[in-house]
């Protein structure tokens, strides 16, 4: 590639104002700001974390490390939530069937698993049957996790999560149980509706809309 003294570092904040009239590259490379050599004339870059050079364009797409410190915590412990699940979710749907048998054996909440697999009451929180199962769940518990964030430090968040997952774990439990059912379950309902109650509690006032 040539002319890189032509390229000048941007935030992510203003990466659409740059790019709304730019040439539409014809392939994007990937590579650290910090190599990019330096001809004589040319603004110095600041060493930042990492950057996307546009091929064909003029411009250079930097992310400061200190914007990412600066997300809230609350958001970065919803974010690692969700990124748990979405792993999870990935590796039930792998084709091996070793793996498909793991997950199933050590992700899955059933009378028989209780036996020998106590720990699957909190993993199977985890795991979502569906991409729909995966994205309801998702969306209901950033939505409630962020409003009670505000209120709770992330390992309170945390714990708040993960409590309410082994709480609704063993009240299923039960349930089969009682019924003599072995059917094996997985999902975030228990740990959405500890959110739930949780949002309650904080914001007892709030007027919640229930579109029909």
């Amino acid at each position: 590639m040539r002319a890189f003294s032509r390229f000048r570092p941007c935030t992510i904040t203003n990466l659409v104002a740059p790019l709304k009239g730019a040439r539409a590259p014809s392939r994007v490379l990937c590579r650290p700001a910090r190599t990019l050599p330096q001809q004589k004339g040319s603004r110095r870059m600041q060493a930042l974390a990492s950057g996307v050079v546009l091929s064909g364009s003029t411009w250079a797409v930097s992310v400061n490390l200190d914007d990412l410190k600066s997300i809230p915590a609350k958001y970065k412990t919803i974010g690692g939530i969700m990124a748990v699940n979405l792993a999870i979710f990935a590796l039930f749907k792998s084709k091996n069937p070793r793996t498909l048998a793991f997950m199933m054996r050590h992700f899955t909440c059933s009378t028989e698993s209780m036996r020998s697999r106590p720990w699957t009451l909190l993993t199977s929180c985890f795991a979502q049957a569906t991409p729909a199962h995966l994205f309801v769940n998702m969306l209901s518990a950033g939505c409630l996790a962020s409003m009670v964030g505000d209120e709770v430090t992330p390992s309170q968040l945390l714990a708040l999560y993960a409590g309410a997952g082994l709480a609704g774990s063993g009240l299923s439990l039960a349930h089969k149980v009682a019924v003599r059912n072995g059917l094996a379950t997985l999902g975030a309902s228990g740990c959405i509706m500890g959110l739930l109650g949780a949002v309650a509690v904080v914001h007892p006032s709030l007027l919640v809309a229930i579109p029909l």
